[in-house]
């Protein structure tokens, strides 16, 4: 795979369109993204289906046109599970672990994360989980690459499942609970305590839903890190957000690197903001594809086409976020330092000195105080990720 930081989009609802390769927005812009005719300045060759909605579709990757050298990861509907949206039995779990088999690259084992139904029922959540992993490791093929996944909201909790799934064999680890700075940072410490980073089967390492600017850029500076030491490992995160923004009427404009905020012009209310009739979107993004075919009138309206093309705007704005942080990673933290504020500053460097040192988790402690205190001040959409899938 890539050595940058991978982004996988999460756009199920989008895929009624997808299976439809002769669907286009506006005559032109075609919705499959990854495929070969796309444009080519945002074409983009990784996706994320979620087995949580998908699991009936048999041949899902073949039906979205997605054998082409895309890369698939697939979601196990572990979300779906603990929002009570889909039954957990044992025969739900072996269709979803065919289907994953069928249909994915890379995959999360069947966790079932302990929050929803399974809030405060840690122990039945690691149990039901380890059951689980325990069916995937024996059953795989090697056809797909399944990845461990770690849960816990605090260290005790997190060393307890870890000591619990680390026996299995699997090609890396998906990182759950990880909206939060604190949690974030908890987990990379952790895993680097327990030369994670440094095995030879881990290849992938994907942070579940997290992708506020903080968190690309922090997973940008992770992966430049962790390639000075190993050749194989590959960081990836994943989200809806694109289209989770569009829905609730969200043109996302451009980044605030002082406060790494996304700023956006607001169009939820359907016509009521005030804007001149017949005007072109400011839109900064290099070629972009949807903002020359609308203007402040067809946004406003609020339908579904206006939505797909603002989603795809949106995610052509993720690309271009994603390419600007890679090239602030490559070069020394100090080129950050006039781009952020000195918090977030302090938490990049931060990181760079708990990947280098032999006590992560006493680095971790050291900033503790000031993780926290950021997470309450994040502006970030991947919230609403608890409450919604799409």
């Amino acid at each position: 795979m890539s050595k940058k930081l991978i982004y996988f989009p999460s756009f199920t609802s989008l895929s009624d369109y997808l299976k439809k390769d002769s669907w286009l927005i506006e005559n032109e812009l075609k919705y499959r993204f990854y495929d070969d005719l796309f444009h080519k300045e945002n074409r983009w060759k990784y996706f994320l289906i979620t087995a949580g909605s998908e699991y009936k579709k048999e041949n899902a990757r073949k039906n979205l046109g997605i054998d082409n050298g895309t890369i698939v990861l697939g979601d196990s509907g572990g979300f779906q599970i603990t929002t009570g949206v889909l039954k957990y039995s044992d025969e739900i779990k072996v269709k979803i672990f065919n289907w994953l088999e069928n249909n994915s690259d890379y995959a999360m084992n069947l966790d079932i994360p302990p929050k929803g139904l399974y809030n405060n029922r840690y122990q039945e959540s690691l149990d039901m989980s380890l059951k689980n992993f325990k069916y995937f490791n024996e059953h795989q093929s090697g056809k797909t690459k399944f990845l461990n996944v770690l849960q816990g909201n605090n260290y005790q909790e997190i060393d307890k499942w870890y000591s619990s799934v680390k026996v299995f064999e699997f090609k890396g680890w998906g990182l759950g609970g990880v909206l939060n700075l604190s949690d974030i940072m908890l987990k990379i410490a952790f895993l680097l305590e327990k030369k994670e980073f440094e095995k030879p089967n881990n290849e992938l390492f994907h942070f579940l839903g997290s992708t506020s600017p903080i968190h690309f850029l922090l997973y940008s500076i992770l992966q430049k890190e962790v390639n000075k030491k190993l050749s194989n490992t590959q960081i990836s995160t994943d989200s809806s957000s694109p289209i989770m923004s569009a829905v609730f009427g969200n043109w996302y404009h451009h980044l605030s690197f002082n406060t790494l905020s996304y700023k956006s012009l607001y169009f939820g209310n359907k016509g009521k903001t005030n804007y001149v009739k017949g005007a072109k979107l400011p839109c900064l993004l290099k070629n972009c594809a949807v903002c020359d075919k609308i203007n402040y009138d067809d946004i406003a309206a609020g339908n579904i086409r206006t939505r797909d093309l603002i989603t795809y705007h949106n995610f052509f704005f993720f690309q271009q976020v994603l390419n600007q942080f890679d090239t602030l990673a490559e070069g020394h933290v100090e080129a950050i330092k006039d781009l952020v504020s000195s918090d977030y500053y302090i938490v990049f460097n931060s990181l760079i000195e708990m990947i280098n040192s032999n006590k992560p988790i006493e680095v971790y402690n050291k900033y503790k105080n000031l993780y926290t205190k950021l997470e309450y001040s994040e502006v970030n959409i991947e919230l609403a990720n608890e409450f919604f899938e799409f």
